[in-house]
Formats: structure tokens, sequence, C-alpha cells
């Protein structure tokens, strides 16, 4: 995916306009085959918009408004309430999966990019945009211009809240670096922008009429605020700044030795940027 990203200034165009065609038709058929409510549906209409909005302030107030919606609802049961841990336990699992597949460690190659492709779906990543920015993130790390998220000296709030727009500068002045800031490369960003917020849409969607009202908001939508928290800790917690400079470090203690055996030893971050492409880390031997 990187090298395509590097020889075809398109390519990221030319992958969300084919999912949000495979999402458009898959919704299609969704909709086609099961009674679909449009009364409860345009009552979550504004969370679903809110969605499309990369920022977890706005994300969190989507879940307050569909809990309001759901706790109303003739349906709703206390046992919903369950799927809030669950998505915790699945989005370390995930996170890991994703983690992989990015770097091709999941066998056989296409079981990693359905499996990368599934994550990104869930959690309203395109999974091509994730590996791009996690490999600049290998290639540069700490590195307070040209790494999409460098934690610095960064309180975690001010991190969590200005790690999305970090991202999406480093990225986009790396596409400037490969095809010029000039009329047609910020045509294609443009361009590119529009198409990720729409597939970002279809894929809420999607997800609304698989899982209904409850699980969405119980499990989908609280699920997206918490990976979006967790990525942030995650990159904050294994970079830490020094006096003398950035270092990686693995964590095992605590509650990090729960994430590592959801996450496939995930928290070990010094391991994996060793070997990047090792699906478990904590199986590097100590001497490296």
């Amino acid at each position: 995916m990187f090298s395509n990203y590097r020889t075809n200034k398109r390519y990221l165009n030319q992958y969300y306009i084919a999912i949000i065609g495979l999402l458009a038709v898959t919704n299609g058929v969704l909709y086609f085959f099961q009674a679909f409510d449009w009364e409860s549906f345009l009552l979550f209409l504004p969370a679903v918009v809110l969605l499309t909005i990369p920022n977890i302030s706005i994300v969190v107030i989507a879940w307050f408004y569909t809990i309001l919606l759901c706790v109303f609802r003739s349906d709703f049961d206390v046992f919903y309430l369950a799927y809030i841990p669950l998505a915790v336990f699945v989005t370390f699992t995930a996170s890991a999966i994703l983690h992989s597949a990015s770097h091709s460690s999941i066998r056989p190659r296409w079981l990693g990019r359905i499996s990368g492709e599934f994550v990104g779906l869930w959690q309203l990543n395109g999974f091509p945009l994730w590996v791009i920015s996690h490999i600049l993130h290998h290639q540069h790390s700490d590195d307070p211009v040209l790494d999409p998220h460098p934690p610095m000296d960064k309180s975690y709030w001010r991190f969590l809240v200005g790690m999305r727009e970090s991202v999406l500068t480093v990225t986009v002045n790396h596409y400037f670096s490969l095809w010029g800031k000039n009329e047609e490369s910020i045509r294609n960003l443009k361009e590119l922008a529009l198409e990720s917020k729409v597939a970002v849409f279809l894929q809420v969607i999607f997800w609304y009429q698989v899982l209904g009202p409850q699980i969405f908001t119980f499990f989908f939508v609280f699920a997206v605020a918490f990976k979006m928290a967790h990525y942030a800790w995650f990159n904050y917690a294994t970079h830490v700044h020094t006096k003398d400079g950035t270092i990686i470090v693995n964590l095992d203690q605590g509650l990090y030795k729960i994430v590592n055996f959801f996450g496939f030893g995930l928290y070990y971050h010094k391991n994996h940027h060793l070997k990047p492409g090792l699906f478990d880390p904590r199986k590097l031997s100590p001497e490296k």
C-alpha cells in the first residue's frame, strides 16, 4: 500500500471511491432485506453526522446523545450496558490486529488485508491511510516535524485533542513532498477529504443497520470514542519524553498485563520498533 501511495498520486482517492461504492451497495442491500425504521434513524441521524468529525469531544457528545435516545426506547434493557466493557477489550484486540496488519505480519497476507480493512471499517479508519501514517511514524519516530504523532512534552489531554490534526498535517506535507504543492495536488487532497467524509458516513450507517440502535450506542459509538483515547494513550505512554530526548519503552506492569493479553503484546512498543514485522513483540528475545 505504501509503495502504491508513493507511485500513484490518486491512490487514496481511488481507494475511497471504491469503498464508497462498496458501502453504498452494501447499505442498499441491508435496507432492502430488513425492515428499516426511518423514524428511529432520523432521531439518530445527528449522532451519525457527528461521528464523521474525528474529534473526541464531538464523539463523546454523540455518545451521550444516543444514550438519551436509547434509555427512552421501549426495547431498552440494562443488559446493553455490558457492551461497554466488551467494547474496551475488543478495542485492545482490534488495535493489535490493525497494528500487525499494517506491517503485513498476519499470515496469510490476504487475511492480513481483510483483517485490516475490517478493523478499519469498525474504527472508522481508512486502512491504507492508517498504514501510511503508521509507516511515517516508524520512519521518523518522535521527530517533532516528520512524525505524525510525537508526544514531546505535551500533556496527555493536549496530545489527545491535537493528535488527529498532527497526523493529517504530516501526511499532507508528505504528500506534497512526493507530488509538489501545486493545483493538482491541492485538488486531489480536497477531493480526498470529501471522499473520506462520505465513506465514514456510510460506515456509520452500515453499523447502525447491522447492530441496531441499542448495540450501536453502547458498543459501537462508545468503542469509537474509546479507541481515540486509547490510541493517544498508547503513543503517549510508550514514547516517554525526557530531558535527554524521547525513549520508547515496553509496558507490562499492572493493567498493561491485561491489555497485552488481549492485544498480543501491544504495549511492548520498544520491541515493536526493534522488529516491526513480529506479530507478538513479547516474543522478541531479551538480548535484542
